[in-house]
């Protein structure tokens, strides 16, 4: 009896195994990589115009062309690298859930080791945009100087370093030669310039005005543009106001305000 007892009880328990072995399968044979809609956003606003943010100037709505400093001045206005001393080292990370873009980057600034007024800055970012769309990968690397000229003027000269690629298309057509030549090599590969100026009359007050992609490579990936800001500092709190005009993204040229 008890042997049979035993043996009734094992037959549900194989029986269960068994079935659980087949679903588990028969999920496994379903199993393919997930992937959503790509993003509805306009690619150049995706891309974010190719400029990289760092919390601050994401926090300021990119305005912080006058009142950057440290590694925020390192990717949008490289004179700012002087407006302190410090030695700064920092990593940040960027997800936009609707243009479905991801960067990821590190830099270092320091302003305290020359004695003749000059400070240097290093960066880059890995960064991925609508990976169901686009398919767009690019790195991007930052190189600057800064020299404080007086009390009063600060300037910059920055160096950036772009390789992209993009494996994606758009349009009703499917991927042929003429919509999709460019799958599986690189779109971009090459530097362009920045520099920044900024004028600081008052101890609170900051001008700035800020030219990148000087070079012009005539293409919206490396936009060349030219921008300014005019920024207040007080003790607890900074206002800022910027304006950029964009001579290469759209077909003609564009301006786009900003404040924080």
């Amino acid at each position: 009896m008890r042997t049979g007892f035993h043996h009734v009880r094992s037959g549900p328990r194989l029986r269960f195994t068994a079935n659980g072995v087949m679903a588990w399968l028969a999920l496994c044979s379903l199993c393919r990589n997930v992937h959503s809609e790509p993003s509805k956003l306009l690619p150049e606003v995706g891309y974010n115009y190719s400029q990289i943010e760092t919390p601050r100037i994401n926090a300021t709505g990119e305005a912080q062309r006058a009142l950057s400093n440290s590694l925020s001045a390192l990717f949008i206005n490289p004179a700012n690298m002087m407006a302190t001393r410090v030695y700064h080292v920092g990593a940040f990370a960027q997800i936009w859930p609707e243009a479905r873009r991801q960067s990821y980057g590190a830099a270092a600034v320091d302003s305290i080791v020359s004695r003749w007024g000059l400070a240097g800055g290093i960066g880059g970012s890995w960064n991925r945009q609508d990976p169901d769309g686009l398919k767009r990968q690019w790195t991007d690397l930052r190189f600057a100087l800064a020299l404080e000229l007086s009390d009063l003027f600060l300037v910059g000269l920055g160096g950036r370093y772009l390789s992209l690629g993009q494996d994606g298309f758009s349009g009703p057509l499917p991927p042929s030669l003429a919509s999709g030549g460019l799958k599986d090599k690189r779109i971009i590969n090459g530097f362009s310039l920045d520099t920044g100026a900024t004028f600081r009359p008052l101890k609170q007050l900051s001008v700035a005005l800020v030219g990148n992609n000087i070079t012009n490579p005539d293409n919206g990936l490396q936009p060349a543009s030219l921008g300014g800001g005019v920024g207040v500092a007080l003790d607890i709190l900074s206002l800022e106001a910027d304006m950029v005009g964009d001579f290469t993204t759209w077909s003609k040229t564009t301006l786009r305000a900003m404040a924080g």
